[in-house]
This record gives structure tokens, C-alpha cells and sequence, in this order.
């Protein structure tokens, strides 16, 4: 099994239906009650919720409906006369109970759901550029997505029947078969059991960064990169040269399909010839980024250091291995009497925290 396009996610979970169920009530209760409601009474807020998550799970959207969830017993003696007038005004005299219609689902779902079909629509976009940069030809629902063969919901959002209904209706052209597992949120932890145990089902896995090294190079006015960016080139009296600083040289980039076991082989070596020390950092970008200093750029854990010869041999081999959640990458210095080195770092499908990094030190080949 293999991965055809990266991953796509956005805020549009379970919990953010909540978010909204509770801004609902705030609407209901009025901002001073439920603020007094949720720092006095929070196990009442608690009851509240969990009453939510049985109503919540049977709205499908397919008929009219009136639902009434009853007050938990400190909240309705607690609220002043006028926020129980409020609630007679917003639910034709009723104050015992939250009165939920089928347009108060709807305002409380459709956001959500709405990011949810946008997603899917996403992952179809980036199947159909897949397609046509790989000159494949599948039948098509319309010319922007590729119809597949099995969409399968799973997630503990798809227990809501609402969702599962309006992903049908968006997408029957779309899907051979639309297929909703009896435990949707369960598929997801088994998932993850199976691929845990065995890793190699999944053959490869498509880059959701570019992955790669700092690097600083002589100007080379016949590059049209180089030339293009000119203006960041700087003259280095020592060397007698110009020369390009703060280069992301990539092992991989965002987009690319990368098999699990494959290695990417580069070489390296210092800029100058006293040099004895070349220092290497792992970097990711969400970009297809040229140099380590635009924002996307982050550093994967520590600057690594390796020691070469004063002369002779002075050249480092860097080998980036990617397994199935990890990156190693080796450092072997031409001369095997220095020792080599090995940094691990995770092969991510999110945003890591890590600042940008600016670390140069090594000069390529080619860029």
C-alpha cells in the first residue's frame, strides 16, 4: 500500500462541534450566566456536555426535529429571572430545557462539516495534479477530481450520521463505494496497532516537508539560480571569490514520494582548506525552500559536528535514510580513520516547534 498525496488537515473535529454546541448555550444563557455556570458549576457543564454527545450522534439532517435536553439541577436554580425570560423568548416559554431544532443542528454542524468536505475536496485536488504529473488517465467525475474506487470514513466524527449524509451526497460521483465502519474511531487505533506491528504495509509515503542541510557554495555566474539570486551573494576575501551563504540543499522534497528503506547520498566539503571541522543541522521546510533563512525553515534537533583531516581526504559523505517514521542520516568523512556520526530525527506529518535555522558550514557541489 502506498500513499499518493500528502496528508491535509484542518480544525474541523469532533471537538470543535462541542466548541460550538457551548458557544450555542452561551448564545441561550446569555455571556454573564454561562460564565457564572462554567466557574461555579463546571460538573453541571459536564453533565450538560455529555447529554450533548447522545443528541449530538442522532441528528442525520433527513428529517425535522425537536430535541430537549433538561438543565442539570444546579443550573436551573441558580439562573436569574432574566435569563429564564430570555430562554421563554427564545424557545416558545419553555426554561427547563435546552430546545434544539433542526436549524440549531444545522448552525452548530455546518461549519464544521463544511471544513471537513473542503478537506476531502483537497485530497482530491492534489490526486488529480498526482495523476496528471504521473500521465495517468482515470475516469473522471469532473475536471478537477478523479473518481476512486473506496472512500473510507473513519474518525469518531464519522458516528455522526449528518456527516457520513452530506460526504455521500458531495461525493457519490466521486467514490465507487462510501463505506462508514460500524466503529469509526475504533478503525483508527487499530490502524495504527496494525501499523505499529508492521510498518511495511505501508511502501511509501509521500514527503509532507522538504528535508535537508545548510549548506554555502561559490557564485557560479553560468547557474541560473545562482544569477537569479545575485543580490544575496557576498565576497570572501579569503577565498578570493564570491560565494552563496545560507542554502537549504534538499535530500527530499515536499511532495515527492519516498519509498520506506530509501537512502539519499550527498557529498560535502569544508570551504576552506585549514578548515578541519564540518558541522551539519538536518532542516525541514513546508516549502520547496532555496535558503535556510526563509520562515518556513525549521532545525530537527541539534547541530552535529565532524572532524576531518587538515589535509588529504577532507570530504564527508551525508547518507539520509528514511524509514518509516524516521530520518537517520550518517556522516562518514572520507578519511575512515575520523569518526563517523549519526543523527535520528522524526520523519513528521505536522508543524514541529523548532526555531529557523541559520547553520552553515559546508560547501556542495552543486545547488
Amino acid at each position: 500500500m502506498s500513499e499518493v498525496t500528502r496528508g491535509h488537515g484542518h480544525s474541523c473535529g469532533a471537538t470543535f462541534l462541542d466548541t460550538r454546541f457551548l458557544e450555542w448555550v452561551r448564545d441561550r444563557f446569555g455571556d454573564e450566566f454561562y460564565d457564572v455556570c462554567t466557574e461555579k458549576y463546571p460538573s453541571a457543564m459536564a453533565t450538560l456536555v455529555e447529554k450533548w454527545e447522545g443528541v449530538k450522534r442522532r441528528f442525520s439532517g433527513k428529517e425535522e426535529v425537536e430535541e430537549y435536553m433538561t438543565l442539570p439541577g444546579k443550573i436551573g436554580k441558580a439562573m436569574p429571572e432574566e435569563v429564564e425570560t430570555r430562554l421563554e423568548n427564545m424557545q416558545d416559554d419553555e426554561a427547563d430545557d435546552l430546545v434544539l431544532l433542526t436549524e440549531d443542528f444545522k448552525a452548530i454542524f455546518d461549519p464544521v462539516v463544511d471544513e471537513v468536505i473542503a478537506c476531502v475536496v483537497e485530497q482530491f485536488r492534489r490526486l488529480n495534479k498526482s495523476n496528471k504529473r504521473e500521465g495517468k488517465h482515470q475516469g473522471t467525475a469532473s475536471a478537477s477530481a478523479p473518481k476512486v474506487d473506496v472512500m473510507l470514513l473513519v474518525g469518531g466524527f464519522n458516528a455522526s450520521p449528518y456527516l457520513v449524509s452530506r460526504i455521500r451526497d458531495k461525493f457519490r460521483d466521486y467514490a465507487g463505494h462510501i463505506i462508514a465502519p460500524m466503529q469509526p474511531g475504533s478503525a483508527v487505533v487499530i490502524g495504527a496497532v496494525h501499523y505499529g506491528s508492521r510498518p511495511t504495509l505501508i511502501k511509501s509515503r509521500v514527503s509532507r516537508y522538504s528535508y535537508g542541510v545548510p549548506i554555502t557554495t561559490r557564485f557560479d555566474p553560468g547557474n541560473p539560480l545562482h544569477v537569479k539570486h545575485s543580490h544575496r551573494k557576498q565576497w570572501n576575501p579569503k577565498a578570493e571569490d564570491y560565494w552563496l551563504h545560507k542554502l537549504f540543499a534538499p535530500f527530499v522534497r515536499l511532495g515527492e514520494s519516498v519509498p520506506v528503506g530509501m537512502t539519499v547520498e550527498r557529498r560535502y566539503f569544508p570551504m576552506y582548506s585549514n578548515q578541519t571541522v564540518v558541522s551539519f543541522q538536518v532542516l525541514q521546510s513546508n516549502q520547496k525552500a532555496l535558503f535556510t533563512d526563509e520562515p518556513s525553515v525549521q532545525a530537527l534537533g541539534d547541530c552535529t559536528s565532524v572532524n576531518v583531516p587538515l589535509t588529504g581526504k577532507k570530504g564527508v559523505t551525508a547518507k539520509m535514510h528514511f524509514g518509516g517514521t524516521e530520518i537517520r542520516i550518517d556522516l562518514i568523512p572520507d578519511d575512515h580513520s575520523y569518526e563517523a556520526k549519526s543523527v535520528t530525527v522524526q520523519f513528521k506529518s505536522q508543524d514541529g516547534e523548532a526555531e529557523p535555522s541559520t547553520q552553515t558550514g559546508a560547501k556542495a557541489d552543486e545547488w
